[in-house]
């Protein structure tokens, strides 16, 4: 199949953590997380790294803090916070639109006519601040695009938190006017109980405590804490900013992240396709008691006006985002969302997600008569998949420990298949080295579609892990592969 023309100007969005970080010219979040988490890296054992990535102050009209740093690039490999986010880089998705399109790469400080730009933004900061970089990026490069193609407009691709950004722009920046379609890979429209729960509890393996201390600075996090009532107080659903005093939470800063995200409801000036990740064990709610914020993931709030409890279908996501979450507050009554099971750190580079996003390129070069946002799609039914439990950090002589579920499949069908021929997993470093080796090996049936799988401390070496689990037969109707990340500390 050959290249398809694309006439529009393509943006790709990263979300948070997924923009290089530099200082200086040096690089201060885009440094290996092996090295990070050994312990044994200078950069580490001076606690400069969080020191720099602490955000001392945030004026939203500033387009550059006087701290020097800049966003340079977007990340291309894995990259993890423990118990915050983690994500799989962006090279996958970059090479697939140049492949599948007739489409010219740009930088955004070249002067060069191009449609097809990858923008950077300071994943700390307040949105508003990214999202007015996005609009200098826009205005400047689309008219010069629009000299070879003068109807030309543009379309952005956004993951996580980088569909934020996009809203704001579209909705209070005049975006909306130059703008065909915004795509969202995982956005937290209403944003995320993992969010909450990070800044309220941190991460419970302390190797670096430090780390709680710097997320709770962003103003990105608080932009992300979720706008609706998911708090349960005295058996009363409560928004985070009414309750009072949740550890580590500045009240007055979550209603301002409350009013932000309100303000990104879209207004239908251009097309909406949310793709959205389901099928992982994903928080929900949260019960805050004698100072003590405990998250849940099966406990679903109640709708704040009917008080009725949420059909249990809801109860599910991408393991960062709720599926209540991830689709648009425009399309609230109208449950158009397009869901896939896979992780939120790596939806970006899921051949499936792929392939939704391709073909929604393809129609927009040719109609929008089709693509509907996207009313083709509507269900709240999931589709066969896998849905994993692993832990974001594992500590020396800790075993990796992970279950996996074949979930959404007919009993009938799981008999007559033998489950598939069961799970498998396929441990890959991030970084090869001597030490370490990818590592192929089947899961323990524990239940009748439960498996799990246990590795001895000494089988990985320190470092990243990208983990891949999937059926060990083919079959039509056998779910898709599913991918995440962890790391083993040395």
């Amino acid at each position: 199949m050959g290249k398809t023309e694309m006439k529009d100007m393509v943006v790709l969005l990263p979300g948070i953590m997924g923009s290089v970080l530099q200082k200086d010219g040096k690089d201060i979040w885009n440094i290996s997380t092996e090295a990070i988490w050994r312990g044994t890296c200078e950069v580490v054992s001076r606690r400069s790294l969080f020191e720099e990535l602490t955000l001392q102050e945030d004026d939203p009209e500033k387009y550059y803090l006087d701290d020097g740093i800049r966003a340079t690039g977007l990340i291309q490999d894995a990259r993890l916070l423990p118990g915050f986010f983690k994500v799989d880089g962006y090279s996958y998705i970059r090479t697939q639109i140049i492949k599948d399109f007739n489409i010219t790469p740009g930088k955004v400080d070249e002067d060069k006519r191009a449609n097809f730009f990858e923008f950077p933004y300071d994943w700390r900061r307040d949105n508003r601040v990214a999202a007015r970089l996005l609009k200098k990026l826009i205005d400047q490069k689309l008219s010069r695009w629009q000299e070879i193609h003068p109807g030309a407009k543009v379309i952005l691709i956004a993951h996580s938190m980088g569909g934020i950004v996009a809203r704001y722009y579209l909705e209070h920046l005049g975006g909306a006017e130059h703008c065909k379609a915004l795509i969202t890979l995982g956005t937290p429209y209403r944003g995320s109980v993992k969010i909450l729960n990070y800044l309220a509890n941190g991460f419970r393996k302390r190797p670096l405590p430090e780390l709680t201390e710097v997320v709770r600075s962003f103003t990105s996090a608080y932009q992300l804490l979720p706008m609706y009532p998911m708090v349960n107080v005295d058996g009363n659903w409560q928004r985070v900013a009414e309750a009072d005093g949740i550890p580590g939470v500045v009240k007055e800063r979550a209603e301002q992240g409350r009013e932000f995200l309100l303000s990104l409801k879209g207004t239908g000036a251009y097309q909406t396709k949310p793709i959205v990740g389901v099928g992982q064990s994903t928080f929900q709610s949260a019960t805050f008691a004698n100072g003590k914020l405990e998250v849940s993931k099966d406990a679903l709030p109640t709708n704040p006006n009917s008080q009725q409890a949420l059909s249990p279908s809801y109860a599910t996501g991408d393991d960062t985002v709720p599926l209540l979450s991830a689709i648009p507050l425009e399309l609230s009554d109208q449950l158009q969302d397009v869901p896939l099971i896979e992780c939120h750190g790596s939806l970006q580079c899921n051949p499936q997600v792929w392939t939704l996003v391709r073909t929604a390129l393809m129609r927009l070069q040719d109609t929008i008569s089709d693509f509907q946002n996207p009313k083709s799609i509507q269900s709240l039914s999931q589709p066969a998949g896998i849905r994993l439990d692993i832990d974001d950090l594992y500590l020396p002589d800790e075993p990796v420990q992970l279950r996996a579920e074949i979930v959404n499949v007919e009993s009938e069908t799981l008999n007559s298949t033998g489950n598939f021929g069961g799970l498998n997993a396929i441990i890959t470093p991030v970084r090869l080295s001597e030490e370490q080796e990818e590592v192929e090996t089947e899961l323990k049936q524990e239940g009748d579609s439960l498996y799990v799988l246990t590795l001895d401390p000494t089988v990985l070496a320190p470092g990243l892990y990208r983990l891949t689990v999937e059926t060990a037969k083919s079959h039509a109707q056998a779910p898709t592969s599913v991918r995440d990340l962890f790391q083993v500390m040395g």
